[in-house]
């Protein structure tokens, strides 16, 4: 098999097989045989239909598995990459939503508050949280410990109008005390990077998307809650570089890591 020249690691153009799992100094858990086995299966995760037709990265390089295969590690090395800018946004956003309503009801577990009234479908979230909680860590569990389970889903319907002058004005516009746009944009800007985490946590493609733009709204939006979560974000994320290096990793100038 003719060996990609831009990078020696690869032995063959089409399947990215690692040249060190084709050497004989190979660990014995992927010689040959495997390593050939398990390019022939990334092969065939890129160039798998999709239901609306063939595979985005097939379509997206025109029909060439090289660049397909490059493009899918790539996908793989960026949804990686925003993994740490969401772990910080999600703790800081529940963090500081919890503390005001905390405020707001006088009590930590201020679903139970009558002052706080949830619609149903909120209501059915903290209700499945408090079970699943319950059966993990016992009926002694705390409200931090029902706070850790709630989604990211669930914080951001709490910014939704219908709770505009219940929550939002008494209580969650505290939570986010450097915003200075409308309720309305912050929700749908944590929205569109919810349905984007949901994309990365079933491993779908996201290299169509501006992900400069989704990084940028991460950063803001933890500027709005605590300006040095942004700054701690900004210095220690690895998705820009990814970005800057991707038009390189699908010609195969550049290999990808994750």
């Amino acid at each position: 098999m003719r060996a990609v020249r831009s990078d020696p690691r690869y032995s063959t153009d089409f399947l990215m097989v690692p040249h060190c799992c084709l050497s004989k100094k190979s660990p014995p858990v992927l010689g040959k045989l495997s390593a050939l086995a398990l390019a022939g299966s990334i092969r065939k995760i890129v160039s798998h239909p999709e239901p609306m037709g063939k595979s985005e990265y097939i379509n997206a390089c025109h029909g060439n598995a090289t660049s397909a295969i490059r493009l899918y590690v790539w996908n793989i090395e960026a949804s990686a990459a925003l993994w740490g800018g969401f772990s910080v946004l999600e703790v800081f956003l529940r963090n500081a939503m919890h503390r005001q309503l905390a405020i707001l009801a006088s009590r930590e577990d201020w679903w139970n508050a009558s002052a706080i009234t949830l619609h149903h479908e909120q209501a059915h979230m903290v209700a499945k949280a408090r079970v699943f909680v319950a059966s993990s860590k016992g009926p002694s569990y705390s409200a931090n410990d029902v706070v850790a389970e709630l989604t990211l889903g669930f914080w951001t319907s709490l910014l939704a109008n219908r709770y505009h002058q219940r929550l939002w004005v008494p209580a969650l516009n505290q939570a986010f005390p450097h915003w200075n746009g409308r309720r309305g944009v912050l929700q749908q800007r944590l929205e569109r990077l919810r349905r984007l985490r949901n994309r990365i946590a079933h491993h779908e493609p996201i290299f169509t998307r501006d992900l400069a733009l989704d990084h940028a709204d991460i950063l803001e939006i933890l500027t709005s809650i605590d300006p040095a979560a942004r700054d701690w974000v900004a210095a220690e994320s690895r998705l820009p570089t990814v970005i800057t290096v991707k038009n390189d990793t699908i010609s195969g100038i550049r290999a990808p890591q994750f």
